[in-house]
């Protein structure tokens, strides 16, 4: 008989599985960088100066496209190309020019020329006054409260009259020597009630003479 003694085969023990190791990591997927859009430059103003205030102005003096050629001066903040602005606002440069040239005339902006070494021509380069604009203002609340002030001494030491079109408006002399017959379509005029046209012209007045004491209080 073969000797039972032979070694048996031990069948050797499983190594241990590192479970953590086992598990397939999920690869790091790269994330895509946010896109970082740009934010246009706001025009910088004085503290005491609003945007709807220097539009209100500028419209006056240069009317609406006035207004976004200082905004391209204000926000390159000095010594902006003339053919920049034109470039931008995709106008001519003689439109450009002659809006510069309004706005130049209330000393709102002023220039400096370079001559161009390529072409041979000046080329002007603006910048905006932010000094005059309190000075403008004030000028132009004083001609406005003038003007209102003649308007109700008009109003309120004279009677009108017109007819129900409303085609004119006259004094009481004036339509006296027509025999109160409108002009225009021959209908009879009546006496105009012009306090609300009073009131109107009191109260803008209020407010800008107000505003104006506000404004020498502040500078004193």
């Amino acid at each position: 008989m073969k000797s039972k003694n032979k070694k048996q085969g031990v069948k050797k023990p499983k190594k241990a599985v590192n479970k953590l190791k086992a598990i397939k990591k999920p690869k790091a997927t790269k994330k895509k960088p946010k896109e970082v859009t740009k934010k246009k430059m706001e025009p910088v103003l004085p503290t005491d100066l609003t945007q709807n205030q220097l539009n209100i102005l500028v419209s006056y003096v240069a009317g609406e496209f006035g207004i976004e050629v200082t905004k391209h001066i204000v926000e390159g903040k000095e010594n902006v190309s003339e053919f920049l602005i034109a470039e931008k606002m995709e106008l001519s440069i003689n439109e450009v020019r002659q809006i510069l040239y309004r706005l130049q005339e209330q000393n709102l902006i002023h220039s400096t020329r370079k001559k161009d070494k390529k072409k041979g021509w000046y080329i002007y380069y603006w910048t905006f006054n932010f000094v005059e604009v309190k000075s403008l203002i004030k000028k132009l609340k004083e001609n406005r409260v003038n003007m209102l002030k003649k308007r109700l001494e008009l109003e309120d030491s004279n009677e009108f009259y017109t007819c129900k079109r409303k085609c004119i408006r006259m004094k009481y002399p004036d339509a006296l020597e027509i025999n109160f017959l409108c002009p225009e379509c021959n209908v009879v005029m009546s006496l105009i009630d012009n306090k609300k046209q009073i009131s109107v012209i009191q109260k803008e007045l209020s407010i800008l003479e107000q505003q104006m004491e506000n404004q020498e209080m502040a500078e004193a």
